[in-house]
């Protein structure tokens, strides 16, 4: 293995492991920035009081005041300055104090385990590939393809080293791609913690609005009723009334469900009918338009069929008993 990677798995292999622990144990046992009644005045210095997450009050654990940025952790049970957030992989809190160590031993793991990935692979490539003369080898009189070599390096060196080279190779990439999303939060000025605060507010300011702007249509709404009423009292007209009614009616039940508008305007509509009297039903006439005037013409086609009913009925039952009086008289008279 060495003819074929030179000196760097003695000297580079070392180098990264000793990188890596020393990393670690750095990060490990530095202070996070633990917030105490003797520097809490020297870290509400560092970060100014925004007013949209961050308020001057006083820990209710801690009983200390609480600088800007900072976070009490429930793990930790203390606060941490600029928190960022707890990791399980060091065992504690990454915050001001341990930010930078903590990174390096990200990009150190990451490079360990691409170096691992690679010095692998190479040793897959010579010892195997090579050293058994596979690219040489034929079947049948035919060199053999890719796919068989690659099968024939894993029967040989079997899946364990091979599983373990992707592994390594795969664990690098995830963790490499963890220290660059912390080099771009640490180049805005930014903590994990801040930026799923940030969306929260995000959130609820989003919120804010369309309340805002829901009262601000239910307002306009308010002022054309308003309107409206105003003008049919000022014409006089029971059609211009009876519209504002059926707008006004519309109006209210739209806010609540769409789909009962109509019908509480015919049910209002139907209702004049019935009490507004002869102009009432006038009015209705002249307006000629919305599933109330309808209603409200089946209604009064209804009642005068009752009421031509009833006549006849009437008429009907005095017609036997005029015949009968006059039998009557006409036996008097005989």
């Amino acid at each position: 293995t060495h003819t074929h990677l030179g000196r760097l798995p003695s000297i580079g292999c070392w180098m990264t492991i000793l990188q890596v622990y020393a990393s670690f144990y750095v990060a490990c046992k530095a202070d996070p920035g633990v917030v105490t009644p003797d520097n809490v005045e020297f870290y509400i210095s560092c970060y100014p009081y925004d007013n949209t997450l961050y308020y001057e009050k006083i820990c209710s654990t801690c009983e200390t005041k609480k600088p800007a940025r900072s976070k009490h952790c429930k793990l930790c049970n203390h606060c941490v300055a600029r928190y960022d957030h707890h990791c399980p992989w060091i065992n504690g809190c990454v915050g001001q104090g341990n930010y930078r160590y903590f990174i390096l031993f990200l990009f150190s793991t990451a490079f360990t385990c691409l170096y691992a990935a690679y010095a692998m692979a190479n040793i897959l490539y010579y010892n195997y590939a090579v050293g058994y003369g596979l690219f040489e080898a034929t079947y049948r009189g035919k060199p053999l393809d890719k796919l068989m070599i690659i099968k024939l390096v894993i029967y040989y060196a079997g899946p364990v080293l091979v599983g373990l080279m992707f592994f390594s190779f795969m664990t690098g990439l995830a963790v490499l791609f963890f220290g660059a999303y912390h080099m771009y939060l640490s180049g805005r000025n930014v903590s994990t913690t801040e930026t799923f605060r940030y969306e929260e507010a995000r959130m609820r300011y989003q919120m804010t609005l369309e309340m805002e702007r829901e009262n601000v249509r239910v307002e306009l709404e308010e002022r054309q009723r308003q309107h409206a009423q105003k003008a049919a009292a000022e014409s006089g007209d029971p059609a211009v009334a009876l519209e504002a009614r059926e707008g006004e009616c519309y109006m209210r039940c739209e806010r609540v469900n769409p789909a009962a508008a109509d019908k509480e305007a015919a049910a209002t509509l139907n209702d004049s009918d019935n009490d507004d009297g002869p102009e009432g039903d006038e009015a209705d006439d002249n307006i000629g338009v919305g599933a109330g005037v309808g209603i409200g013409a089946a209604s009064a086609a209804s009642t005068t069929k009752s009421g031509s009913k009833k006549k006849r009925r009437r008429g009907g039952g005095g017609g036997p008993k005029a015949n009968a009086g006059d039998g009557r008289g006409g036996g008097g008279g005989g």
